[in-house]
């Protein structure tokens, strides 16, 4: 009979760029610059739309009064392309949810999902319709305001960021389905060449671009240049693709993941972190390799949104029970990504998900295996790994052991215990 899976918890310190004051970096950024004149009472609609980003609220009231004390109008428009359940309802809850109100901004939310067809392109050999929000069409500017880090879905010059919150964000329902009709092509290739257009036929006022480090906190704000957001943005992209946090290890047997959730990633999982994009011709990282993921539950702020769920090879009936199939198959279906909404094989508690990996593993590798515990892809200063793991981890100055080997903490109906 096999002995119980021993496990030994670590402290990793990713290096702490975060900037000593965010707020006024924002405002710093923004004073001097091209937008820093006398707006004349105009309209302008700013684009907030990404999840989990530090300090999100703060710093669009920072850009709110800005704009207001330069004579400004300003307004929020929620652009996240079909998320909210792709109602214009459903975004404003999801900005609610994420500490954006008018009464913390400073200004009107205007939510809608109603559209305006400015045109078409061609790129990569294929016309691209090209949309944008009504509201922010009809407004006197439009103000960008996004993080940019590398996206779950492709790897390219332009991913997440200015350019896509454009494209896809602004774009509404109607953009995301162009921009994913045809697989990765269209993030690829047509991304770059709709925002294009969308600049000459908007009145783009620029684009804020946040970047955060490792640890999630807000490290570089720069203001862009109508002009400059696709010349420049992937610059921003390779230095916030050189702070991100990654695992302890490059081969991992088993990786179980306690949560998953649309506020930890687009993705529920990470796949840069975990190394699968789960995209039916879509090469995965080469690092890390991981032999199985499990994945025990689905947060609250999720909504019922499993996208993502298709990345783990196994999850528990826990996270099951939590799904919601419509939200899900919606924004699966946008995606065209559907191995992604596939439900893996469920396990009755985690203890079971982690004993079926182990059993699983015996009968690939028939030996002692690498065992990887994660609160999440966002949450990685700290984890729990099996003993055949402690070569690696051992000796690297960024990561620390946290007291002795010990059996997995389960509580009586079967659920990961650990603290984290």
């Amino acid at each position: 009979m096999p002995t119980e899976l021993l496990v030994r918890k670590y402290r990793r310190e990713f290096e702490d760029r975060a900037l000593a004051d965010p707020v006024g970096t924002v405002e710093a950024a923004l004073r001097g610059g091209h937008l820093d004149r006398d707006h004349g009472g105009a309209r302008i609609a700013v684009t907030v739309g990404s999840r989990g980003i530090h300090r999100l609220g703060e710093t669009v009231a920072a850009v709110i009064r800005f704009l207001k004390e330069r004579n400004a109008l300003p307004f929020i428009v929620p652009a996240m392309g079909s998320h909210g359940g792709a109602t214009a309802e459903g975004q404003a809850r999801l900005l609610e949810s994420l500490g954006v109100t008018e009464a913390l901004a400073g200004a009107p939310v205007r939510s809608s999902m109603e559209t305006v067809r400015l045109g078409a392109v061609e790129a990569a050999g294929q016309d691209w319709e090209v949309f944008t929000d009504r509201l922010a069409f009809e407004a006197d500017g439009i103000l960008l305001l996004n993080r940019v880090k590398p996206h779950t879905d492709f790897s390219s010059r332009h991913e997440s960021g200015l350019v896509k919150m454009l494209v896809i964000g602004l774009g509404k329902e109607d953009g995301a389905r162009v921009a994913h009709s045809r697989g990765t092509l269209g993030l690829v290739s047509a991304l770059p060449v709709m925002a294009g257009l969308l600049l000459q036929k908007l009145n783009v006022l620029g684009g804020i671009s946040l970047i955060e480090d490792a640890n999630h906190h807000l490290a570089h704000v720069e203001v862009l240049r109508p002009g400059r957001i696709v010349d420049e943005e992937p610059r921003l992209l390779e230095l916030a693709r050189s702070w991100m946090a990654n695992l302890p290890a490059a081969k991992i047997d088993l990786l179980v993941i306690e949560l998953m959730g649309k506020e930890i990633s687009g993705t529920g999982i990470d796949t840069n972190v975990v190394g699968r994009r789960a995209i039916a011709g879509e090469a995965d990282p080469a690092v890390p390799g991981i032999g199985l993921i499990g994945v025990c539950d689905l947060t609250p702020a999720s909504g019922g949104n499993a996208l993502g769920v298709g990345i783990a090879d196994m999850t528990t009936e826990q996270l099951i029970s939590k799904i919601d199939s419509a939200t899900t198959a919606r924004n699966v279906i946008t995606t065209t990504f559907l191995d992604r909404g596939k439900v893996p094989v469920a396990l009755p508690c985690a203890r079971a998900l982690v004993s079926a990996g182990e059993k699983l593993l015996r009968s690939r590798i028939g030996q002692e295996q690498g065992v990887l515990f994660i609160r999440s892809t966002l949450h990685l200063g700290s984890f729990y790994a099996s003993r055949r793991l402690e070569p690696v981890l051992t000796g690297k100055p960024s990561i620390t052991a946290a007291g002795g080997y010990r059996e997995v903490p389960y509580t009586p109906e079967g659920h990961l215990a650990f603290e984290w």
